[in-house]
């Protein structure tokens, strides 16, 4: 046959900015962020003013190519802890602790906190910050790029065991660069077995987009159904983008996705299932047996189609998640 070209949809293209009340946080989670609004300004100026000082002493200035923003705001920092709802000896992940803010809160609930830092001065000013907390064992610096961690190197550091097979899931924490997120998603979203909870700090219009279903338009995905598969998805609330240093353009918000372990999965052959499924949004104007061509012959998808009980003329997006997985199992059934 003649040879195509498929190229993967890009999954978190920008669009505009979405309206705060399409996706209402729930009833705790308001709760939180508005009890955390009540709390003295006094509190917030004294973590931005500490915050900009470890920066000046340190001569650190922000990082555009590393996504560097420092949360500063002290009910955001308090608020996210909160959610996680952390426990005294219970293991916790953090990603890319920066000047350690979000850090403090963490270990304050007495958690065992890996914290993992890819840059060379933050992370030395993290060695002398928590001094006593590294002495003690409560908390444990990691000095490297989360994404060039191995899946097994960062479970063991973050289990701080040599089997983190039988430990229990802990939970991930983290303010992640903006330009990251898709990457540092699509590694630990599989990771069910070892993370019971993400809880991540995303663009807003990015966490809008991450939890929006079927008949969405533009918002739904293929990434939509990659979260879907691994994760529970929940969008918890906005954090204004004044809470940073420096500030961004964009505001943030703190989305939880429950974390499926992989007995749950609804198949078991998740790379290729995904494969398809991203290829199927390469080109989402035309219809599915169309834009899987490069993987199968669109008179096989048409049967599929059939079998699974959709139209023919279905389009990518109009499937949630346990119609794509029927389709899967049909296409390989018609194979």
């Amino acid at each position: 046959g003649t040879p195509c070209s498929c190229r993967g949809a890009p999954l978190l293209a920008p669009r505009p900015r979405l309206r705060q009340h399409q996706h209402r946080p729930s009833p705790r989670c308001a709760a939180q962020a508005e009890g955390a609004k009540s709390r003295a300004p006094a509190q917030t100026q004294r973590v931005a003013w500490s915050t900009r000082n470890v920066l000046r002493s340190k001569g650190v200035k922000p990082k555009r190519s590393l996504g560097q923003n420092f949360l500063q705001r002290e009910e955001v920092l308090s608020a996210i802890v909160d959610a996680a709802q952390l426990s005294s000896g219970e293991r916790a992940l953090e990603i890319g602790p920066g000047t350690g803010n979000l850090t403090k809160y963490m270990l304050q609930t007495g958690a065992k906190v890996t914290a993992v830092e890819k840059d060379d001065v933050l992370y030395k000013g993290l060695l002398e910050t928590f001094e006593q907390e590294l002495e003690s064992g409560q908390l444990r610096l990691v000095h490297s790029d989360v994404l060039a961690l191995s899946t097994e190197d960062l479970l063991g550091a973050a289990h701080d065991c040599a089997d983190p097979n039988t430990e229990p899931p802990l939970k991930v924490v983290a303010n992640l660069p903006y330009n990251i997120t898709k990457l540092v998603m699509r590694k630990l979203l599989p990771l069910g077995d070892h993370f019971s909870d993400l809880f991540l700090m995303l663009q807003d219009e990015v966490a809008h987009r991450l939890v929006a279903g079927p008949g969405s338009g533009a918002e739904y995905r293929a990434m939509n159904l990659e979260v879907a598969f691994y994760s529970d998805p929940t969008y918890l609330f906005q954090v204004d983008r004044t809470a940073y240093i420096p500030e961004p353009n964009v505001d943030g918000a703190v989305v939880r996705f429950r974390l499926k372990q992989r007995s749950a999965y609804p198949l078991q052959d998740d790379l290729a299932f995904n494969k398809m499924v991203r290829q199927a949004f390469t080109e989402r104007r035309k219809m599915l047996r169309n834009t899987l061509h490069c993987l199968f012959e669109p008179a096989l998808v048409s049967s599929a189609l059939e079998a699974t009980g959709l139209d023919a003329k279905i389009r990518p997006q109009q499937l949630d998640l346990q119609q794509y997985v029927r389709l899967w199992q049909q296409l390989l059934t018609h194979q």
